[in-house]
């Protein structure tokens, strides 16, 4: 399986098909909603926004011209940059670095081995903030 690419928005919730598995790149020009998980062994270029039920596992980097609101975790061994807003309920787990232009809000633990660039407020939360840098 490779790359997934679609030209308009991506709604992805029929039962039995609310995980989306990709071996490749995710390319989307509108939004994406997903009722499961979403897991990439490339990255994830969108648009739109990404609103995800579950969890986002992201083997490389993730671009998002919108907002991304997840009611899992965000585990991404590249970059996260996003030009609204991140609202996350679970935990957040970088390998590279966090840039957000709007405002970042994580109900768990923020841990990042590089940068965290917010432009807007850090919600309240109960989480920590954990640089994984030696």
């Amino acid at each position: 399986m490779g790359g997934w690419g679609v030209a308009g928005e991506q709604d992805i919730d029929q039962a039995g098909a609310g995980d989306v598995e990709v071996a490749g790149d995710i390319e989307v020009a509108g939004d994406v909603e997903v009722a499961g998980d979403i897991e990439v062994a490339g990255g994830i270029e969108v648009a739109g926004d990404i609103e995800v039920a579950g969890d986002i596992e992201v083997a490389g980097d993730v671009k998002v011209a919108g907002d991304i609101e997840v009611a899992g975790d965000i585990e991404v061994a590249g970059d996260i940059e996003v030009a609204g807003d991140i609202e996350v309920a679970g935990d957040i787990e970088v390998a590279g670095d966090i840039g957000v232009a709007g405002d970042i809000e994580v109900a768990g633990d923020i841990e990042v081995a590089g940068d965290i660039e917010v432009a807007g407020d850090v919600g309240e939360r109960e989480g920590n903030i954990n640089s994984m840098r030696s």
